[in-house]
């Protein structure tokens, strides 16, 4: 066995094969699956990576999709190609899987997704409709041939069945008789060799004239054909003859259809197992809560710039129970990793993890890491891994692990990714920390990613002190002694050997003469790793606290963004609901008005003084309206909370302020605006605009609908539409609480200026209006003031 195939039973890919296999449909899938290797070609990977792709968004569109109908008729088709006649059950097995073959196809079609690759495959399933109507015309569901298999069959099958109703009617009126009630032993019909006969008791056979076919195993009965019956006996054997002859031309024939199309039943077998392997590799990676990884963009020649390794919350598929996700950098800067750790503390799961998601990305298969990971394509995956957790037994000698590495670095490229576990040891520890050192070394310079682990302190002071070599810790409970799982990369780790022996029972004294034994060098080595433990733990703490802060600061935000919004839909509630009570009266009281001058028009005489004071009494009654729906409007909105020292919006000057004083009993406060101080109604004041709270600063404003214009130009437009545009114009100027308007209305023919001035002399919001100054437009322009 060479050594990638050896990294293969050492990372315990042929369990992932066989879990893989559980869920394919048929068996050249599952032989497909119990066979699956990894690529070294990135286009290839790619390719197999976004046929995994597909076939996860085809099983959430499609669940049910299998080819658990198709059958492995692969033996059927060889016989067939070689001139045998296949037997019933074995062509309709080809019949389910050609009908297999067209619903795969059909299905394929109507998943409405755009799956190129996968699509590609279905799409090259060859239908042959005509071979399938022949096999079902010619063949039931239980697997024997038709009685509409040809009219010859029919007809014998008919006559034959005739026939043995006669034979069998003759029979039971001999068996009726008194003679045969007298000898039969049993009154029923059988069959022997092919011929319908009686159980006649022995003592009486010279009673009845016939052919003895069978004895009873007790001697006491004889199983005759009575001659009176054997001619019709005859008839039925040559008529069955004659159908079995008959059934076996369609046999042959059916055959003989199979064998011309055999090389297109073959490929389209494959195809289909094609298909469905990637649907088990879909199903296998949700199981798993898997994802198909993005891939590194691969160098054109290996060098020291390998494309790096990124795995986040990487978990090892075939452990079971709670597993502890790890995060993995390798490659760039850093393309050896060296880890090192307490035993038992899931170093070599750790190398057999990495190893093990490398070879299933790269074999197509789903990966439980988090999307945000990617592997760049190894053109091999070496292993050396020789403890208790190896799929075979362990040899881990200093020989057989040099052995392997050996042949390891006779193989390895730049592109290759190899794995030593527990390098160095099983000989002199300084010896074996040189060689150690040498190997990752060589690695190093031919530019392989690898990762080795160890427990030797000079081959951890090694990766501190080389560039592109990299510490990573397996870390342990200080307090229970109880591995936790977690890698963390950059530090190195302590084997907590002292302490783990304590914990175990060794004696105190032992333990402390041993601690005695440690150079200054090693106990400084211990502290350091402690100390940079302990920041670690310090920094992941404060990193935890600030994501809880900036959590609950969000939180905050958003309540109060909430809480603004609602005070701003309440507002304008509020002005909505008070325009449209303004608009109400208004409307009634311009009908009053309309009323009035129509009065006015007709009955000009003695009425006129009175009907004046009737419009001003009107447009008096208009004002007061106005004020008290205003006054309404302000009573119903919300009183801003206010403090002194708070900073808030005056919403009149549109600038910000500072809260000076809040008198009692008044309803406006002291705000400071720049250098002036200066008194506003409290309602006018709101606080101010509130900050998101990002890094980046963005503060968060209110912005109120856009105030009207300082004049509405009416120049080109029909009087109609003008006298519309005039009407909104004087309500929102109004409601802006603007007292002052102008109208552009040109002079031209003088009808729209007509209109307008006829309009304002009984507009309810209107005061007064006067011809504009000439550099204001003079008589093309109408200022007007509004009564607030």
């Amino acid at each position: 066995m060479d050594m990638k195939e050896k990294a293969l039973e050492l990372l315990e890919f042929p369990k992932v094969r066989e879990r893989l296999a559980a869920f394919t449909s048929f068996p050249a899938s599952r032989e497909q699956a119990l066979s699956l290797t990894y690529s070294s070609e990135p286009a290839q990977v790619a390719c197999l990576l976004g046929a995994t792709a597909e076939a996860l968004s085809l099983i959430a569109a499609q669940p049910a999709l299998s080819a658990a109908e198709a059958r492995d008729i692969r033996p059927s088709l060889q016989r067939a190609a070689r001139g045998g006649v296949l037997e019933p059950p074995e062509l309709l097995d080809i019949l389910v899987t050609l009908t297999a073959f067209r619903q795969f196809r059909q299905a394929w079609g109507k998943a409405g997704l755009e799956l190129p690759l996968l699509g590609e495959v279905a799409q090259g399933l060859v239908m042959l409709p005509a071979l399938e109507r022949e096999m079902d015309r010619c063949l039931d569901r239980r697997g024997q041939v038709a009685d509409g298999a040809s009219p010859a069959l029919a007809a014998l099958r008919r006559e034959a069945r005739v026939t043995q109703e006669r034979l069998e009617r003759r029979l039971e009126a001999i068996l009726n008789s008194p003679l045969g009630q007298a000898i039969a032993q049993d009154s029923l019909i059988t069959e022997r060799e092919g011929r319908y006969v009686i159980p006649i008791k022995a003592e009486r056979r010279g009673e009845m004239r016939g052919i003895v076919h069978d004895v009873s195993n007790t001697g006491a009965t004889l199983f005759v054909e009575p001659l009176a019956t054997v001619q019709l006996g005859n008839a039925l054997r040559e008529l069955r003859a004659q159908e079995q002859r008959e059934v076996q031309r369609i046999l042959a024939d059916l055959s003989r259809r199979v064998a011309e199309h055999q090389e297109t039943l073959w490929e389209n077998l494959l195809r289909l197992a094609e298909l469905d392997l990637a649907l088990a590799k879909a199903r296998y990676g949700r199981s798993l809560q898997a994802c198909v990884p993005k891939l590194v963009a691969s160098l054109p020649s290996p060098g020291p710039a390998t494309p790096g390794l990124r795995l986040r919350e990487a978990r090892h598929p075939l452990l079971k129970g709670e597993v502890v996700p790890i995060d993995v950098d390798l490659g760039g800067e850093h393309p050896i990793l060296v880890i090192s750790g307490p035993n038992a503390g899931g170093k070599t799961v750790a190398l057999k993890t990495i190893g093990l998601l490398a070879l299933m990305a790269q074999a197509g298969l789903p990966i439980p890491v988090h999307p945000d990971s990617a592997l760049p394509v190894c053109d091999a995956i070496f292993a050396d891994i020789g403890d208790e957790q190896s799929i075979e037994e362990s040899l881990s000698t200093f020989t057989w692990h040099m052995g392997n590495i050996a042949a390891i670095l006779r193989e390895a490229t730049g592109r290759s990714l190899v794995l030593l576990d527990e390098l160095g040891t099983g000989t002199d520890v300084k010896e074996g920390s040189a060689l150690a050192r040498a190997i990752l070394l060589s690695l190093l310079a031919r530019g392989s990613l690898a990762v080795a682990t160890t427990h030797q302190g000079e081959l951890k002071a090694f990766a501190s002190a080389t560039p592109g070599v990299r510490n990573a810790a397996v870390e342990l409970d200080s307090n229970t002694l109880r591995p936790n799982y977690r890698l963390v990369l950059g530090i190195p780790g302590r084997s907590h050997a002292l302490a783990i022996a304590q914990g175990l029972g060794l004696p105190a004294e032992v333990v402390e003469q041993a601690r005695g034994f440690l150079s200054p060098l090693e106990r400084e080595l211990e502290a350091l790793v402690e100390e940079a433990m302990r920041e670690r733990d310090q920094a992941a703490a404060a990193r935890q606290a600030a994501q809880a802060e900036a959590t609950a600061a969000a939180q905050v935000r958003e309540a109060l963004q909430a809480r603004l919004r609602q005070l701003e839909e309440d507002k304008e509630a509020l002005a909505a609901e008070s325009r449209r009570q303004v608009m109400a009266e208004v409307e009634e009281l311009r009908g009053r008005l309309r009323r009035i001058e129509t009065s006015l028009q007709a009955e000009a005489g003695g009425q006129l003084p009175a009907l004046r004071r009737e419009l001003l009494g009107v447009r008096r009654e208009i004002r007061r309206s106005q004020e008290g729906a205003r006054d309404k409007a302000q009573k119903r909105r919300p009183q801003p909370s206010l403090v002194v020292g708070q900073e808030v919006w005056v919403a009149s000057l549109n600038q910000k302020g500072v809260v000076l004083a809040l008198p009692e009993g008044h309803q406006e406060a002291e705000v400071q605006v720049g250098r002036l101080t200066v008194r506003v109604p409290r309602e006018d004041l709101a606080p101010a605009p509130i900050p998101t709270l990002t890094p980046a600063g963005v503060a968060l404003h209110l912005r109120g609908a856009e105030p009207p214009p300082l004049e509405l130009d009416l120049r080109g437009i029909r009087v109609p539409e003008g006298l519309e545009r005039v009407e909104r114009y004087l309500n929102d100027v109004f409601l802006a609480r603007r007292g002052r308007a102008r109208l552009i209305h040109g002079k031209g023919t003088g009808a729209m200026r007509r209109a307008v001035l006829e309009l304002l002399a009984s507009h309810p919001l209107v005061r007064g209006f006067q011809e504009a100054a000439p550099p204001q437009g003079g008589a093309g322009a109408t200022e007007v003031e509004l009564a607030l």
